[in-house]
């Protein structure tokens, strides 16, 4: 009997990802990133997870109420597969990934979970926080970016497989967005238009966000 996508979704555990980051403010480039793990990697639901504090740079200058919201907004755009969550913000503590990926895979117990990061990242696993704990709870995803040779993050994922980690390494047309950007055009009084979705681009412009960035 041939099975149909649905009848094995149901005979699969279901595949949870988690997509952290300031998203001071959100914007395309993240979106379509979500968008392409999601498809490539038949996820059921992906985490947006805006960080409180993150362990890798300085507190976002914007309040986490804010960003927050800009994901939801933002998310509408996509479908019901993703979700903007908060379980970093009402933790009081430094947003190590750990704990979240502990939290989330408590709500979905059965799941295969994938953590979603960017190359700069992926780099420095060995690096974070409980790490040897955390290679045994997840596949590390990530895709190439400019300034870091596709071949070196190849190598870096067959490093990590050896020390006993899942990984998944994709390829991926970047797109030239960042958020420091959208800030500072904000904050110069040029259009976002296209770079952030609609609701967001309006939800900061009736918030004054990013109006004093320097």
């Amino acid at each position: 009997m041939i099975q149909n996508n649905t009848e094995k979704k149901r005979t699969r555990p279901l595949r949870i990802a988690m997509f952290g980051g300031t998203y001071d403010p959100i914007h395309w480039g993240h979106m379509r990133l979500c968008k392409m793990y999601a498809d490539r990697l038949e996820l059921d639901k992906v985490y947006v997870v805006p960080t409180k504090t993150p362990p890798h740079k300085a507190s976002s200058i914007t309040p986490e109420e804010h960003r927050l919201e800009m994901c939801r907004l933002a998310l509408e755009e996509l479908d019901e597969r993703f979700i903007a969550s908060d379980i970093e913000l009402r933790r009081d503590a430094t947003s190590y990934s750990f704990y979240t990926v502990c939290a989330l895979r408590e709500m979905h117990p059965d799941c295969r979970f994938f953590l979603l990061c960017g190359a700069d990242m992926f780099v420095t696993l060995e690096n974070w926080h409980r790490f040897d704990e955390l290679k045994e709870l997840v596949t590390f995803c990530t895709v190439q970016r400019d300034d870091i040779d596709t071949t070196d993050l190849y190598e870096h994922a067959a490093r990590l497989e050896d020390m006993g980690c899942s990984c998944f390494v994709t390829e991926f047309e970047p797109v030239s967005l960042s958020s420091t950007m959208i800030r500072r055009k904000v904050a110069a009084g040029e259009s976002i238009s296209g770079i952030v979705p609609e609701l967001v681009e309006k939800y900061i412009l009736e918030n004054g966000l990013y109006r004093s960035e320097v």
